[in-house]
């Protein structure tokens, strides 16, 4: 038997350790929500989390406050204006780190979306899987074949090989 299982940019077993940096000279506030592409659903479960990052620098995390899933994330710097912000979405049911298309520039006590009208994050699903089959060859041989509609951020497939109840890794195939 075989399995497959796509990487994000950052592989992870468990939620993201996003620390932010402690102690900013400014902020800005954001209320926003997540819609996670292709699928387009709002998120409302507690567990997901909404970092803000300049570079790789986490300056802020947000967990979604109500059942509607509105996020209230401060982001802070210590320079007043002009970084890019860029976000990352990690989604507590699929233990996924999704990338968020969209980016905003940092300003000092500026403000993104409201309660009427939020922010929307845009989280790309990485992989869109549209067909997957295992034959078996001569002797202990598996052939795998998948297709993919579109990979975002994919760095490739870990091929793995079940024996009782133990998955190993057997390979690797990179990504589109």
């Amino acid at each position: 038997t075989g399995n497959y299982a796509p990487h994000v940019k950052e592989d992870l077993a468990t939620s993201p350790n996003w620390v932010p940096v402690p102690n900013l000279q400014f902020n800005m506030s954001v209320i926003a929500k997540v819609n996670v592409l292709p699928i387009a659903t709002i998120t409302t479960n507690v567990n997901d989390v909404v970092g803000a990052f300049v570079g790789t620098e986490c300056r802020g995390i947000a967990y979604p406050t109500s059942p509607d899933g509105f996020l209230f994330l401060s982001p802070g710097s210590n320079v007043a204006s002009g970084e890019t912000i860029t976000f990352k979405y990690y989604s507590a049911q699929d233990d996924k780190i999704y990338t968020v298309n969209e980016t905003i520039p940092f300003q000092n006590m500026g403000e993104v979306g409201t309660l009427t009208s939020p922010y929307l994050f845009n989280a790309a699903t990485p992989v869109e899987l549209l067909s997957f089959t295992a034959t078996q060859s001569a002797g202990d041989y598996v052939q795998l074949n998948w297709a993919t509609a579109t990979e975002t951020n994919n760095k490739g497939f870990d091929v793995e090989r079940k024996s009782g109840n133990q998955w190993s890794t057997i390979g690797f195939v990179p990504g589109n």
